[in-house]
């Protein structure tokens, strides 16, 4: 379900028109995955948010609850502060329901 950044007061950059999409999971997992820094070794923590800004084809499933799978060598805990802060990021969900 996508959502739309709101501006932040204080910071004259924040762009309001940006756009993040997640996939909310129903209830959080325990996932082991790589981090964006290549050199940083697996890490297992818990997952509620999935980024899938970079995933293709997803616009269509906006707003609906999904059945998915996602292939764990293409998420990856990120190596910054980006959305959702903490929680892992995917290019590769596929829809099963």
């Amino acid at each position: 379900m996508p959502f739309r950044a709101a501006p932040i007061p204080t910071s004259p950059w924040s762009d309001s028109s940006q756009t993040f999409r997640l996939i909310v999971l129903d209830t959080p997992q325990e996932m082991e995955l790589q981090s964006g820094d290549p050199v940083s070794p697996p890490r297992t923590d818990t997952v509620s948010l999935i980024s899938v800004a970079y995933a293709e084809g997803l616009e269509q499933y906006d707003g609906q609850h999904l059945t998915f799978s996602i292939d764990p060598a293409a998420t990856y805990w990120p190596s910054d502060t980006s959305m959702p802060v903490g929680q892992p990021a995917t290019r590769d969900v596929h829809i099963l329901e």
